[in-house]
């Protein structure tokens, strides 16, 4: 690092989450300070994370800067990627790249399945266009395909390709070809033709997989999450190079490339998996017959978290886009009953609560709520409400998680104790900080009139900013719809700073009962979140994003004429995205909700 200070200054109102500025780096408060004794495990961990991010900035962004916006992944997708190099170096047992395979590809790839997505490389020809693309195609995506090239070239070699790279373009601007080249340069390695259609073409691969004549033949073709979009033009088929890594029970990870739309290899003797470590950039649909042999090894944890995190979370996505029904993969939820990984735990959570928004007004959802319940039994009454000496990262993040989605979907146990330390205390001191979140969640979520208040007056009274956002979120949960509203109006209200407005509106979302009260709240202040955000944008966008949260007749119409007549500065793209998601959720709904609801009522007639 050339320069002889490098400062860290948290700034009190700020838009973004940080700005890597060369030796004087600026933060959201949430994003640098932490309490020893106030802050959660998760807090600590995102300015971890956020600090490594800004610093790595100064190399990929400062020191060598990105010769166009066209280029801005060359910035954001390796600060997203270092970020995570370097955290697992300083806190190697958070097992934090596990954590990348959640959060980061889990966002890419949510992001890149529309079709209303945009390459990596993408041509920004006016201003408006350029904070459309501060998104997760160029932080997730561009993060993990050079975590996906890192494995495919090798660490050493990797390594390498990228100080040959900063040293060549230091106090210079450089292009995408220009770190292929340094790449290919030191790994002799054909890394343009590989990489190109991974940062010049829009969206990611489908794998796939059946068993044929004692053969495994593996398909490539671009994943849609709507299955309408994936009506493509014959001649716009677009082939990808993917660095493929074959698991074989018992046996060392295969290492393949396919280049091909096609690709026929022998069956492989014993239960395999697609993908290992979750390294490439694509989804996997097994045939069933295939996915049935992969339940002993996740039931057995034969497969790596990381693995058994991927194969639930493709289910999930290929429900949605109409590969194979909702159904089965609740039923390969069996197969993960045993499971304590908290990453995994995330997916299966995540995949429950895009379900539950579908079936939100519907009278499959407490049935929904019923399964979750029961699943949830067992890890909850593992990881208890006491933190345990020694305790790992996971087991502490684990314990914020299910038992927040234990109050969410109804857990009598958890809400019971929740409630008792809501009572109990008399200031947010009294309760341990990895289990507020679940105590505000339930006092705001079924408790009282009074209850709410007294979130509202802990927010009112709080120092610290990470505080605030956790009684923020629990604010606008609340299940009564006068107290839901006031919530909303509070967002925008001088007791919440300007920076913060847009957390409260898009924690809204999660209270599903609500949706199309908060989407009536956005169009009648409209006006005024504009004239907040609007300069900057980014936020704008933030706000604009939950809209694929609906679903209905005429839903995608009302969005789309709305915005027709009320522009959104730096948004469209969002707007349009928002659009395609909620025509994605009626087509599940009229494709799946009735076998859903069959199959979800059968469960609970077992019971």
């Amino acid at each position: 690092y050339p320069l002889p200070v490098l400062d860290l200054i948290a700034i009190p109102d700020f838009a973004a989450g940080a700005m890597e500025n060369w030796g004087a780096v600026t933060y959201r408060e949430t994003a640098l300070l932490i309490d020893p004794t106030q802050s959660s495990a998760s807090a600590k961990q995102w300015v971890a994370l956020v600090i490594a991010h800004e610093l790595a900035h100064q190399w990929f962004g400062n020191l060598v800067t990105m010769e166009w916006w066209t280029h801005l992944w060359l910035n954001e997708g390796f600060a997203s990627y270092i970020e995570y190099l370097a955290v697992d170096y300083v806190f190697p047992d958070w097992n934090i790249w596990t954590q990348f395979v959640d959060s980061d590809l889990g966002q890419a790839l949510k992001l890149d399945g529309l079709a209303n997505t945009h390459p990596v490389e993408i041509d920004v020809n006016h201003p408006d266009e350029i904070s459309e693309i501060f998104d997760a195609v160029s932080y997730s995506k561009g993060a993990s395909i050079i975590r996906m090239l890192a494995s495919y070239l090798g660490e050493r070699k990797f390594r390498d390709g990228l100080r040959y790279y900063l040293k060549k373009h230091s106090y210079g601007n450089a292009t995408t070809s220009d770190l292929w080249g340094a790449f290919e340069y030191v790994a002799k390695k054909p890394v343009k033709k590989i990489m190109t259609n991974w940062t010049k073409q829009p969206g990611y691969p489908v794998i796939s997989a059946k068993l044929q004549e004692n053969k495994l033949v593996i398909n490539q073709s671009r994943f849609y999450a709507n299955p309408l979009s994936a009506k493509e033009q014959p001649g716009k088929r677009i082939v990808w190079a993917i660095p493929l890594s074959l698991w074989q029970s018992g046996q060392k990870p295969k290492q393949l490339l396919l280049d091909k739309k096609q690709e026929v290899l022998p069956q492989p003797k014993q239960g395999f998996k697609l993908n290992f470590g979750e390294n490439g950039v694509f989804r996997t649909a097994y045939d069933p017959a295939i996915l049935k042999t992969l339940e002993p090894h996740i039931l057995a944890k034969e497969l790596d978290a990381a693995d058994r995190l991927g194969v639930i979370r493709d289910c999930f996505a290929l429900n949605e886009s109409g590969h194979f029904p909702t159904s089965e993969t609740l039923l390969l939820l069996q197969s993960y009953v045993a499971e304590t990984n908290y990453n995994v735990w995330s997916e299966i959570l995540s995949g429950l609560a895009w379900l539950d928004n579908l079936l939100a007004g519907d009278k499959a959802q407490e049935n929904l709520h019923i399964l979750a319940r029961n699943y949830l039994a067992n890890i909850i009454r593992q990881v208890g409400w006491i933190k345990r000496n020694n305790e790992s990262q996971g087991a502490t993040l684990m314990r914020t998680l299910v038992l927040l989605a234990g109050v969410k979907y109804g857990h009598l146990e958890t809400l019971r104790e929740a409630k008792t330390q809501f009572k109990q205390a008399s200031s947010p001191e009294d309760i341990d900080p990895d289990v507020r979140a679940a105590v505000y969640s339930a006092a705001s979520r079924y408790g009282t009139k009074n209850d709410y208040q007294k979130l509202k007056k802990w927010y009112q009274a709080a120092s610290m900013n990470e505080e605030k956002n956790r009684l923020a979120r629990a604010l606008t949960i609340n299940q009564d719809k006068q107290l839901f509203l006031d919530a909303l109006n509070f967002a925008l209200s001088k007791q919440v700073r300007k920076q913060d407005s847009p957390l409260l509106l898009i924690a809204a979302w999660a209270n599903n009962r609500y949706k199309n009260e908060i989407w009536q709240f956005i169009q009648d202040n409209w006006t005024e979140l504009v004239e907040r955000f609007g300069q900057g944008r980014y936020l704008l966008r933030k706000i604009i994003e939950p809209l694929g949260y609906l679903h209905g007749k005429g839903k995608d119409k009302q969005v789309s004429s709305f915005y027709r007549k009320n522009p959104a500065p730096g948004g469209q793209r969002a707007v349009q995205q928002a659009i395609e998601q909620i025509q994605t959720n009626n087509q599940w709904q009229s494709r799946e909700l009735a076998e859903t609801r069959k199959f979800l009522q059968k469960y609970v007639n077992k019971l």
